[in-house]
């Protein structure tokens, strides 16, 4: 199954728009019956993706402050819980000898994203799952390590 990017989601846009400044087909490519330039909702792919970029950060800073975020069409809601202890650093890990982030920065805790689904809303619950790029979780992580007390926001898992 393919994965849906932004670029997918572009394209299932009503109010696609062709930048002008550009004289190269417009990526991502969609046909000149598709351009709408006289409506007010009217987007081109980088104001659109720039849009999208402010509102996953203002989602990644609500979800570091330890609230949890509601999908629409009851499909559940999603939120970051701590654990304790580090999880496994595949990279220093040998044949034999495992090693686990120390997150000393943290005293030892670490956060996971958890996905809490509604039981008869959601159909086939196995095909969906959400993942966090490695961006938004540097940024999270960026976010606890520049106030390490933020971490205490989060419930525990």
């Amino acid at each position: 199954m393919k994965r849906k990017t932004l670029k997918d989601m572009y394209l299932q846009y009503p109010y696609k728009n062709r930048d002008i400044t550009s004289n190269t087909v417009p990526q991502p490519y969609f046909p000149k019956d598709q351009i709408v330039c006289d409506h007010k909702y009217s987007l081109t792919y980088k104001e659109w993706k720039n849009i999208l970029g402010i509102f996953f950060k203002h989602v990644m800073n609500a979800l570091a402050q330890g609230f949890e975020y509601k999908f629409p069409y009851e499909q559940g809601r999603i939120g970051l819980r701590k654990v304790k202890g580090g999880g496994v650093d595949f990279q220093k890990t040998t044949k034999g000898n495992v090693k686990k982030f120390k997150n000393l920065h943290l005293r030892g805790w670490r956060f996971l994203i958890k996905w809490y689904r509604y039981k008869n809303k959601l159909q086939y619950k196995w095909v969906w799952r959400i993942r966090l790029t490695k961006h938004a979780w540097s940024y999270i992580n960026e976010i606890f390590k520049n106030s390490p007390r933020e971490i205490n926001n989060l419930s525990d898992a």
